[in-house]
């Protein structure tokens, strides 16, 4: 499997001779980093597959299209695998058929949190995503004011964690209901695909580009004083970020925040920070975390990687 993936704490940015064996040949795994794409990190991925030759591509679907769009432009010969997973942010359709067309292989959505694990999953008939009732009791409660009618937030009460058990837990996505009997013949409830949190890219200066479905993990969630980040890139060089306050907020909060993001970022660009009570849903029922006004126009952006 190779992972094409944003969360660091699933795995070393510098692994040992050892982890890198366990790995590759015990795990039969190889992780990409997504907190920074630019032309000769996609070729080295090219490369990566093609040495590696995964059956399944696990990713989140923002890289996945600027590595599919990559892989079509460049005119190079590449792996392609039995079969891809998207998950961690919405599958959009366009996105779907960038992947299928340039993989040629079926894609499937999973939906899942690291606090219940997997949620929902889409079978071989891409009629929705199954719930899985052994898992998680999932509840919908409609959505007011929405644009689109039916639209439900998404309640999950765990049911395996007995540790601590989080009950009628605010995932903060929605979805829409799906029919009540899937092709495939499995029983299990259908729910059409999430309508969670949704994330542009940001195009830097120097033409790299950084997802914003990355700093979710890396970022975004690092400052236990923070309640609520929203990153708004206004201009090429100009960034605001909106954040709501959380019990304990201290100044040193918003330090550790800009250092951050510095990291990911570089020095080229400048921010600035707007205290607000609260980070609303748009009339969607979507939660943007990060909006670029610079590159919004498309989720892709592979001119800067010619």
């Amino acid at each position: 499997m190779f992972y094409l993936w944003g969360a660091l704490q699933d795995y070393s940015e510098n692994p040992s001779l050892r982890w890198r064996l366990y790995d590759r040949y015990l795990m039969r795994q190889v992780w990409a980093p997504t907190s920074l794409l630019n032309g000769q990190v996609l070729e080295s991925y090219r490369q990566k597959i093609n040495q590696f030759r995964p059956r399944i591509i696990y990713a989140y679907p923002t890289p996945l299209t600027l590595f599919c769009e990559y892989l079509r432009d460049s005119g190079r010969e590449f792996h392609r695998p039995q079969s891809v997973i998207c998950t961690a942010e919405p599958l959009l359709a366009a996105q779907r058929k960038v992947i299928e067309e340039v993989l040629r292989c079926p894609v499937f959505e999973h939906y899942g949190s690291r606090d219940f694990g997997m949620i929902a999953a889409e079978c071989e008939a891409h009629q929705g995503l199954h719930v899985n009732p052994a898992a998680a009791f999932v509840e919908f409660i409609p959505v007011q004011g929405a644009e689109e009618e039916g639209l439900h937030e998404i309640l999950v009460t765990d049911l395996l964690n007995y540790g601590m058990p989080l009950i009628r837990y605010r995932i903060n996505d929605c979805a829409m209901l799906g029919p009540e009997r899937c092709p495939c013949g499995m029983g299990f409830p259908l729910i059409q695909p999430i309508a969670g949190r949704t994330t542009d890219n940001f195009l830097l200066p120097s033409g790299d580009v950084v997802p914003g479905i990355s700093l979710t993990n890396r970022v975004i969630q690092v400052c236990p004083g923070i309640k609520k980040i929203q990153v708004i890139q206004e201009a090429l060089c100009d960034f605001r970020v909106r954040y709501v306050r959380g019990d304990g907020f201290a100044q040193e909060d918003l330090n550790h925040l800009r250092e951050k993001l510095n990291v990911y970022f570089g020095d080229s660009v400048k921010w600035s920070f707007e205290h607000t009570a609260e980070i609303p849903r748009e009339k969607s029922g979507k939660t943007r975390l990060c909006i670029s006004r610079v590159s919004n126009s498309s989720p892709m952006s592979s001119q800067n990687f010619k």
